[in-house]
């Protein structure tokens, strides 16, 4: 059995929120997986992994921790996996949540664990988060598959558009080697992070 506050918990969930399928029938892209020592959300459009105080190895549904973390008035949790269950406990009550086994979401983030410690991060400038902020004005806001609701970036250049209308923005900073097509829609995520975050 772990401890954990619940308000830390909570932070975990909201930063790995982003990473959810809005869509919790696609093979476990509605899903939170506690793997070692973090958080981890993985959908077909971005994966987010936070470090949290605890060791567990489970799956569970979102909503299911979402709604029963809104639901709870404790400071304190105490943590186990139980059969197919994850029971939380506090002081007055006990509430378990069903478990998932699924194999291939945790080859996935293996997958991106092991790309992550070979990955060698860079700081990116507030200028850079501010030409994407511009450049997604411009482009299709629903996910369309098309490359019109992305962001292109190269070298020091961010550009965007919806056919109709185009934007264009070079930011200071680090430049890109390489380029890359970023979801306009998910722009916000990056926004919303606190400045000593943002690495790429």
């Amino acid at each position: 059995m772990v401890e954990i506050s619940k308000e830390s918990l909570k932070n975990a969930v909201k930063k790995v929120r982003p990473g959810v399928s809005a869509n919790d029938t696609i093979g476990g892209m509605g899903n939170y997986v506690f793997y070692r020592k973090y958080i981890v959300s993985y959908s077909n459009r971005m994966t987010v992994r936070h470090p949290i105080s605890m060791n567990l190895s489970a799956i569970v549904k979102a909503t299911d921790l979402n709604n029963l973390l809104n639901n709870l008035s404790a400071k304190d949790l105490s943590i186990q996996e139980k059969g197919d269950t994850l029971e939380i406990r506090t002081k007055k009550s006990t509430s378990k949540l069903s478990l998932f086994e699924d194999k291939e979401m945790k080859r996935r983030i293996l997958m991106v664990n092991k790309s992550l410690r070979s990955t060698t991060w860079i700081p990116i400038s507030t200028s850079f988060v501010s030409s994407l902020e511009m450049c997604a004005e411009a482009a299709i806001q629903k996910d369309t598959g098309s490359t019109l609701s992305y962001i292109f970036v190269q070298g020091n250049t961010a550009l965007a558009s919806d056919n109709s209308r185009i934007a264009r923005a070079e930011f200071e900073g680090s430049a890109f080697a390489d380029s890359l097509l970023i979801p306009a829609k998910e722009v916000k995520h990056i926004r919303n992070r606190s400045r000593r975050d943002w690495y790429l």
